[in-house]
């Protein structure tokens, strides 16, 4: 094993996935993900961002090296994988006839936590979360009444009351209203702090990624296309070879990237 996987955080090497022998993601590698970060993977459609996030969760076979303070992932079952790592998807799974407060208490379930060894303590707990998250007055609304920006806190509720290692969220405000959309990402980069947690977001909103992140991974075709903090990885030269746009990158008074999209990187 390498320098790099044997150090806290989370290393990336050589990692390849896909489907039916099609390989999707192509022996990505990337520098240590650190505890306490919030990594953007970004890129266009087809670029094979959640092909790489459901084979980080271990959802699906892959090949390389996944270490998390020096620990293999790959390889190991799913449920040694799922006590370090935990994956929320695009959205959550229909037909789920549970109120809200009930899937994050099956969630609890799912990957039991010490600490909480009666169902009051796991009830108190999950409700907790709930008001963390911002959703406490949707409790007892069943997930099925819900609209998509509400079921998207959910999922996050879900998964943020199992206190993982590592968080993946794939498009985790790509239902939200702008309101939404800040109070998440605020949440997410507190979170990261104070657990010492690293997060891994999918995101297409580029200036979202560049205000919340410490560093941005770039997908296109499988390949990692950049790799940096924002400043280093969402240029004009990068946004032009994977996205195809002409753009411009200046910085605000308050220091924040701003992306403004010309035109067509052809035209």
């Amino acid at each position: 094993m390498s320098d790099v996987g044997n150090k806290a955080g989370l290393a990336i090497q050589r990692f390849s996935t896909g489907y039916r022998k099609r390989a999707i993601v192509k022996s990505v590698s990337l520098p240590l993900l650190e505890r306490g970060g919030v990594y953007s993977l970004i890129g266009p459609n087809a670029a094979g961002k959640s092909t790489l996030m459901r084979a980080l969760a271990g959802l699906q076979s892959a090949s390389g090296l996944v270490t998390l303070d020096g620990h293999e992932l790959v390889g190991q079952p799913l449920a040694e994988w799922a006590k370090r790592v935990t994956y929320m998807p695009q959205s959550l799974p229909q037909g789920v006839s549970l109120n809200v407060l009930e899937s994050v208490i099956s969630a609890l379930r799912a990957t039991p936590m010490e600490g909480l060894d009666s169902s009051d303590a796991v009830k108190t707990y999950a409700v907790e979360v709930l008001q963390r998250v911002g959703i406490v007055e949707l409790a007892l609304r069943n997930l099925g009444e819900l609209s998509g920006g509400q079921r998207q806190l959910v999922s996050l509720a879900q998964v943020l009351a199992r206190r993982p290692q590592v968080l993946l969220l794939d498009e985790p405000i790509s239902a939200l209203d702008l309101k939404h959309q800040l109070s998440v990402m605020r949440l997410v980069h507190e979170l990261a702090r104070e657990r010492s947690m690293i997060v891994l977001v999918v995101l297409h909103d580029l200036n979202v990624a560049a205000r919340w992140s410490d560093g941005i991974v770039m997908l296109s075709h499988g390949e990692l296309a950049a790799y940096g903090t924002p400043a280093e990885a969402i240029t004009p030269a990068t946004l032009a070879q994977v996205y195809g746009v002409k753009a411009r990158i200046e910085q605000c008074a308050r220091g924040t990237l701003q992306v403004m999209i010309d035109d067509l990187a052809e035209a």
